[in-house]
């Protein structure tokens, strides 16, 4: 990344204005209140929602009882965490869904007998038990 020009940082400090603002495609470079932030600027992408239809949404949570030998790494590798989903097998990891207008990552696996099932990951088994079974349109995001 290229460093921000030593004449901005001193008009900074020399004339005390909160905000200057240096454009270096693609990162947008913002001088607040002597804090340096970094913005990415991404260009519009169009997005394309495929419904897979209404699917069964369990809960699970990280104990050996409803996993396996280690129950916070997930089938992928990764570690637990909110919107990591376990998906139906035919579900390449990483594949991004939209449940409920939220957004998931498939980061694990639901076992053979669940086709077209997906289980959420709770912090507790209380949070788990009381999301119980639901049914809700799953779309699939390209």
């Amino acid at each position: 990344m290229k460093t921000l020009p030593l004449i901005l940082y001193i008009l900074l400090l020399v004339l005390g204005q909160s905000i200057i603002k240096y454009h270096y495609t693609p990162l947008e470079v913002i001088l607040s209140d002597h804090r340096l932030f970094l913005k990415a600027s991404m260009p519009p992408v169009n997005l394309s929602y495929t419904s897979l239809g209404h699917r069964e949404i369990t809960g699970y949570s990280s104990e050996v009882a409803q996993t396996d030998s280690t129950p916070f790494i997930t089938a992928s590798g990764q570690r637990v965490r909110k919107d990591l989903i376990a998906c139906p097998r035919y579900l390449p990891f990483g594949t991004v869904l939209q449940i409920d207008e939220k957004i998931y990552y498939c980061g694990d696996r639901m076992n053979e007998r669940y086709e077209h099932r997906f289980d959420r990951w709770f912090p507790t088994k209380q949070e788990a038990l009381d999301f119980g079974l639901q049914y809700c349109e799953v779309y699939l995001i390209q």
